[in-house]
């Protein structure tokens, strides 16, 4: 199995478009109203993880990452995987990677190559996804100093249409 938190909102997409065409063949109206709800769900769902990643700092999302894991799977052995910037929790086999901070920027193969795990096959697609993943950080980071020299130039006033 591939755990990826950046599927979640598609995969409640599916669930609730075939319990739809499902549904539809009894009650069109109760069909509905249930796919609406599981959207809805999915649409929290990806909000609490949006919550989560920027309500805890690097070392507590890990820990919290672990201890869902154990939750979920008490039977599988679980690693910490990281590097100066990050960390994820993965299984020994590299089956399901809980990768909260990054889940809707990179895959799952993508977080495990990004923190230097060279343990899966690579593939060309995964290379490129991490380049790119590198060059939005950057990009972020260079537009983040920038913002603060400006602030310092403007006399410690930060202009409210910069601080995005």
């Amino acid at each position: 199995i591939q755990l990826e938190f950046s599927n979640i909102k598609d995969n409640y997409q599916q669930i609730a478009e075939f319990k739809y065409e499902e549904a539809c063949e009894w009650n069109k109206e109760r069909a509905r109203a249930e796919y609406e709800l599981d959207l809805h769900i999915a649409r929290v769902r990806c909000g609490e993880l949006y919550w989560l990643r920027t309500t805890f700092e690097g070392i507590d999302l890990v820990d919290l990452s672990l201890a869902i894991a154990q939750e979920l799977y008490p039977e599988r052995k679980w690693e910490i995987l990281e590097n100066d910037e990050d960390a994820i929790v993965t299984d020994r086999k590299r089956q399901i990677v809980f990768d909260i901070k990054n889940f809707d920027k990179l895959s799952a193969r993508g977080s495990l190559f990004y923190l230097g795990d060279r343990y899966l096959p690579l593939t060309e697609a995964v290379v490129h996804e991490v380049e790119e993943f590198r060059k939005e950080r950057i990009r972020f980071f260079e537009n983040t100093l920038n913002i603060i020299k400006n602030c310092l130039a403007n006399s410690g006033e930060i202009d409210p249409g910069q601080s995005h």
